[in-house]
């Protein structure tokens, strides 16, 4: 799956440089095998609002049969740099559903995948007016530490399978030096590891019970 991302100053308060710096934190590798679209418009096409005007944008989201199968990761700073309106927004999710890609809003943490219902569409609206509107939007810290709280998340989901399993099978301190976390962040999300393994083992002596029954 392909990495896109998309830059513009369509919105006073996202200039490229705070766009870059979320996008720098917030997109995997960045920017080596990123491909990169940028829309840099003069004030006097800022005022018409043109869709035309957005070729950077158009090149994103054009319709292929490869982009259809395979589909990629469209990473934004925020909504706000994406469309002029809210229909032309709703346009832009339209055209990406179809392309099977998942956008990724950096500054809301909202994520869009191609199946993205209309809870996650009607968020979208929300978040794009009030970003819109915003006079201070996400500053950097907040983009820094949310992405820093996920990056914690999924390094403790790649061992949620052992967390479960006896101790002397899969010792903890081997575990948390796997995932590269502490053993308060993997209580964090995985929860206490004791209350884990007792959940793990009712339920495989129930399993056990079942089976015997059905002998």
């Amino acid at each position: 799956m392909s990495i896109r991302a998309y830059l513009s100053n369509l919105h006073p308060r996202w200039p490229y440089d705070r766009q870059e710096r979320a996008l720098s934190v917030g997109v995997p590798g960045w920017p080596k095998g990123v491909a990169v679209y940028r829309d840099e418009l003069t004030l006097s096409q800022r005022k018409r609002h043109m869709v035309g005007d957005l070729e950077g944008r158009i090149a994103l989201l054009r319709q292929t049969t490869r982009g259809r199968k395979g589909g990629e990761d469209i990473y934004l700073a925020s909504l706000a740099v994406l469309a002029w309106t809210l229909p032309d927004l709703l346009e832009c999710l339209t055209l990406a559903q179809s392309r099977g890609s998942t956008v990724h809003v950096l500054d809301t943490g909202l994520i869009l995948p191609p199946n993205a219902g209309p809870g996650a569409l009607h968020q979208a609206t929300k978040d794009f007016a009030t970003g819109r509107k915003s006079s201070i939007g996400m500053v950097g810290g907040e983009i820094s530490a949310r992405l820093r709280s996920e990056a914690a998340r999924l390094k403790a989901e790649t061992i949620r399978a052992e967390w479960k399993l006896p101790s002397e099978d899969y010792p903890t301190l081997a575990l948390l030096a796997r995932a590269g976390i502490s053993r308060n962040t993997a209580k964090l999300y995985l929860g206490p590891r004791a209350e884990a393994q007792r959940v793990h083992e009712a339920a495989r002596k129930r399993r056990v019970r079942r089976e015997s029954k059905n002998v």
